[in-house]
């Protein structure tokens, strides 16, 4: 039984070509293409409002948090983060050692300038609205941002969760080119 089940593992190795002497063309780059029934409207998550944009944007870009499928808040950008008994204080302690596409170093100000983007009404963002809670954004130190809510709002980590959330290079930003 065992020789038989040996003799057809090594079939199948044969069919779906992952011979051992196959594995440098295994590794040779090579082109995925994907087909989208239409164009993603932006790159902007702050200014975008449809689902096939933001399942681009996601690829793209990390937030400060995430939602697993069990509806539990992950790490993504913050590796941890603190809410205030009255929830209206939100501090994120942030990973260390990212950088984005374009070589900018990801830190706490990066953060503030995304968050004070996206709720300055005079940018006319799509997205602003997820935003018009925080009263300020701190930088704390280098690895650690705080905001503060003119009111509580027990639901705003679904906010910092959201598409529209991800966060963009500083740099990218102040070229126009997010």
């Amino acid at each position: 039984m065992r020789t038989v089940l040996l003799l057809v593992a090594g079939l199948l190795a044969v069919v779906i070509g992952i011979m051992p002497w196959q594995t440098t063309a295994a590794q040779q780059p090579r082109t995925v293409t994907v087909a989208l029934y239409a164009d993603a409207i932006s790159l902007d998550p702050e200014n975008t409002n449809d689902n096939l944009t933001y399942s681009i944007e996601r690829e793209v870009y990390d937030g400060l948090v995430g939602i697993s499928p069990d509806l539990k808040f992950v790490p993504e950008l913050a590796t941890s983060w603190d809410v205030s008994p009255d929830a209206r204080v939100y501090t994120f302690h942030l990973r260390r050692g990212v950088t984005f596409q374009d070589g900018t170093p990801f830190n706490a100000q990066a953060v503030k300038i995304n968050f004070d983007r996206a709720r300055d009404p005079a940018n006319k963002l799509i997205r602003r609205n997820l935003y018009e809670n925080i009263a300020s954004i701190d930088v704390v130190d280098d690895w650690t941002v705080r905001f503060a809510l003119a009111k509580p709002f027990g639901a705003m980590m679904y906010n910092f969760s959201h598409a529209a959330s991800r966060v963009v290079s500083p740099a990218a930003i102040a070229k126009g080119e997010q």
